[in-house]
């Protein structure tokens, strides 16, 4: 799990983390997550390939106001696109959907700097947050 205390180490810190630190032992459906945590898994496969940055997560929950910025990647090769997920509506999340969901509750409040997304899924994450005096 991560260790909050070394996110407010210096001014500002920008931590990239790991698939395995955030791995979730539970299925998740998407109804049985909240309104603010479906409208992001479903913001991850409208994007498909590409990233969202500045997104702002106040007590471990995606806010969409001010609304992040969303960058698609568009290919313009001959070759075979790569195979992007169907949008879902009422079924199991990825396993990369819930560790998303898992990094949310641990970091609480923080800005998501840009979140990648490959296929509709979260690849990697880099998060700012600032110092807090204590």
């Amino acid at each position: 799990m991560v260790d909050r205390s070394s996110i407010h180490a210096s001014p500002e810190v920008s931590l990239v983390f790991n698939r395995e630190d955030l791995a979730s032992e539970t299925t998740l459906r998407l109804e049985h997550s909240t309104p603010a945590q479906q409208q992001l898994i479903r913001l991850l496969q409208d994007v498909q390939f590409g990233r969202i940055e500045n997104l702002v997560i106040k007590n471990g929950q995606p806010l969409f106001d001010p609304p992040p910025i969303v960058t698609r990647i568009v290919r313009f090769h001959d070759g075979p696109e790569p195979k992007a997920l169907p949008p879902k509506t009422d079924s199991c999340l990825h396993t990369s959907h819930v560790r998303l969901l898992d990094l949310l509750r641990s970091i609480q409040d923080a800005t998501i700097a840009t979140l990648i997304v490959d296929a509709g899924l979260p690849v990697r994450a880099e998060i700012s947050t600032q110092l807090i005096n204590r």
